[in-house]
């Protein structure tokens, strides 16, 4: 198996280099050898290059800055709002942001809440627990984070790490809502997890999709009419998309 050759990371603000003529064509890159398949792509090299390129690159920018990509993945851990002894924190990345408040139902939808610059495009606000012992943002409250940019704009935007939002059916536009359920209302898992498997065949869908009806599916019907078919056909994943606009 030749070497991969090493292609430079894409340049900012243009597009990342295709291979020199004097460099192993394509097929020499583990698992692209897309060229050999399908002739009709000698015409997209700079495209596919491109990607290529650029996923090398970020890659490497993970591995280096974030301690990979796993690690990357798991900002919810740090953003958003997160548990802290007699406490939140909310953190968000606003790398353009001039200054940022946490407004919403529990303040009045005020300025009262500001966030402070935290360096690195983070700003974040710590939400202490009352003298009471309950949340300074209660279960279901809904909130925004309202934005002054650096050119001076206001603007509003649901938390990027929010794990739930409603829809105003007045005007059609969407509240994060803080979701931290007593400890009576909340889920508990009735079967065990199932072990992990060493290959997977992942099923990919989408729930509002999954009906043979004119409706947007619920999630009730996914599990009545698609799952069963799921695993008769033998897969052992399923990948959920757009979970977040079927929410």
């Amino acid at each position: 198996q030749p070497t991969p050759p090493q292609f430079p990371p894409p340049a900012r603000g243009g597009r990342p280099l295709p291979p020199s003529a004097g460099s192993p064509g394509l097929a020499a890159m583990p698992g692209l050898g897309i060229f050999e398949l399908d002739r009709t792509l000698e015409g997209v090299q700079g495209q596919i290059w491109d990607r290529v390129n650029g996923y090398k690159h970020w890659k490497g920018e993970l591995a280096k800055n974030e301690d990979g990509l796993e690690k990357f993945a798991e900002g919810y851990k740090i953003f958003g709002f997160n548990r802290v002894e007699r406490g939140y924190i909310y953190r968000e990345w606003l790398p353009n942001a001039k200054q940022a408040f946490l407004t919403g139902e529990f303040n009045g939808w005020s300025n009262e809440t500001p966030l402070k610059p935290e360096g690195f495009g983070r700003w974040c606000v710590e939400l202490p627990d009352k003298a009471d012992g309950t949340l300074m943002v209660p279960h279901r409250c809904q909130v925004k984070v309202r934005i002054e940019t650096n050119d001076g704009q206001w603007i509003e935007r649901v938390p990027a790490w929010i794990k739930l939002a409603w829809q105003d059916h007045k005007t059609n536009l969407f509240n994060g809502v803080f979701w931290e359920a007593p400890a009576d209302e909340q889920y508990t898992f009735r079967h065990p997890r199932p072990e992990k498997p060493t290959n997977l065949r992942i099923y990919e869908a989408h729930v509002g999709m999954g009906s043979d009806q004119p409706k947007v599916a619920t999630y009730a019907d996914f599990a009545r009419d698609v799952l069963p078919r799921v695993k008769r056909m033998g897969y052992n994943c399923v990948q959920l998309m757009a979970i977040a606009e079927h929410a």
